[in-house]
């Protein structure tokens, strides 16, 4: 009995160094010693990268370059669209830009078809970093909506991806968010595949959870950038509280290290981060100087960004998105936003372009997502930086960066401003954020 016993015995030990002896070489297979450098920026390689992409039909696949004419880049997502066909459709190509990830040796990138039909079929491609090109997929389904992509584990081929799935209720296509998935895939041996939890004992700790109420990701039209050298283009309610700590980056002034508030009795406080400059306000410091409130600027914006954010939610509907309008729909603009307005100015429902028309305002400059415009003595700058739910109507509301000065002197101010459309023939509307 006992020398049955010290088999037994003798064949587990062995078993259990045979499975150390596999997890030792996964492991080696994700280890940062196998990392290749890319040599050009994420997003470049994109460009520069051949995507590997199966025909709808499953019959064969086409070779996807995003680069030539029919190439659009938005921040949001670089799109290949090919020529219309007799019926008017085009098909494209879509990239994201701000959910591709860099592991060690391959880059996992978001990537949707549509046929010029309904459909829009995501999948998940995988790079190779030395070869620029597809390995390999997973799919995602159709019209999903990517919420994060990120590796599982630093230093490594896993990623994590969450992802909402579209359902049609009662007609109307919707993606809820308390039905997000949130898969990890590793690449093992040059093969994609599916694992439960990412690899290792703390496994618990990096996994990605989807709680009853997930987090919701915010997508900055820009990225934010911080003094530091922190730069995101994402930000989740669970980022906020350590983004509040992070040095503000005062626009181009990179020789000044925060800003100089004052209180009544006259004494100074140096502050530098959001928390910081929060705490100095609700104990009655304020900018005293010309030169301190338009530091502040930098402040107001940063700061009451990530304070609106905190109270934000995804929006249930939306009269911006599609047809999507902003602040260069100038038709849509109330002239209530610009500073010092008249009563008589705001009760008459006067929009920008119909003091442009009057010639009483210019616009000086306008893009994408910004709108500099001048009257006769004042000028105002605008920028859209994300859009989110902030008064918890459940409607879509612009969030902006707004910056006014004077012309004929040096006198500069800026502040936020929340713009929301309640219907799609409506007017934009200023509303207050919740937080």
């Amino acid at each position: 009995m006992k020398t049955f016993c010290l088999i037994i015995c003798l064949l587990m030990l062995a078993l259990s160094q045979q499975v150390a002896s596999a997890q030792q070489q996964q492991i080696k297979e994700e280890s940062a010693e196998d990392f290749v450098k890319l040599g050009i920026p994420l997003e470049e390689a994109l460009t520069k990268a051949t995507f590997v992409v199966e025909w709808l039909s499953g019959d064969g696949s086409t070779e996807v370059n995003f680069q030539g004419e029919n190439v659009i880049r938005t921040p949001d997502y670089i799109e290949l669209r090919s020529d219309e066909d007799e019926r008017g459709r085009s098909s494209y190509y879509r990239v994201l830009p701000q959910h591709t990830v860099e592991g060690n040796r391959y880059i996992f990138v978001p990537l949707a078809q549509s046929g010029g039909g309904s459909g829009v079929l995501w999948n998940l491609h995988i790079v190779n970093k030395k070869t620029l090109r597809t390995v390999d997929t997973a799919g995602l389904g159709d019209r999903a909506r990517i919420e994060k992509v990120g590796l599982a584990v630093p230093n490594s081929d896993t990623v994590s991806i969450t992802y909402i799935k579209r359902e049609v209720i009662k007609g109307k296509a919707v993606h809820d968010l308390k039905k997000a998935i949130t898969k990890h895939f590793r690449m093992i041996q040059g093969t994609l595949q599916e694992v439960e939890t990412p690899m290792g004992s703390n496994a618990e700790a990096v996994t990605p959870k989807i709680s009853e109420e997930p987090d919701v990701i915010f997508q900055l039209v820009e990225r934010l950038q911080f003094a530091d050298g922190t730069a995101v283009k994402s930000i989740a309610k669970d980022d906020i509280d350590a983004l509040r700590d992070r040095p503000i980056r005062l626009g181009p002034n990179d020789h000044i290290d925060g800003v100089t508030l004052t209180n009544e009795k006259g004494e100074d406080i140096q502050v530098r981060t959001c928390r910081e400059y929060d705490d100095a306000l609700k104990r009655g410091y304020y900018a005293n100087t010309n030169f301190d409130a338009q530091m502040s600027m930098w402040f107001m914006h940063q700061c009451g960004l990530l304070n609106a954010l905190e109270g934000a939610a995804a929006p249930r509907q939306s009269y911006i998105s599609n047809p999507k309008v902003g602040i260069t729909n100038l038709e849509l603009m109330p002239f209530s936003v610009f500073p010092y307005a008249s009563d008589e100015e705001i009760k008459s429902g006067a929009t920008f372009q119909t003091k442009i028309k009057n010639g009483e305002l210019r616009v000086v400059e306008k893009n994408q997502n910004t709108l500099t415009t001048e009257e006769i003595d004042t000028g105002q700058f605008l920028q859209e930086v994300v859009r989110a739910d902030f008064n918890d109507d459940g409607i879509e509301d612009i969030f902006l960066f707004e910056y006014h000065y004077s012309i004929r002197g040096t006198f500069g101010s800026g502040g936020i401003i929340v713009l929301t459309r309640k219907s799609v023939d409506g007017k934009f509307e200023v509303v207050r954020p919740s937080n």
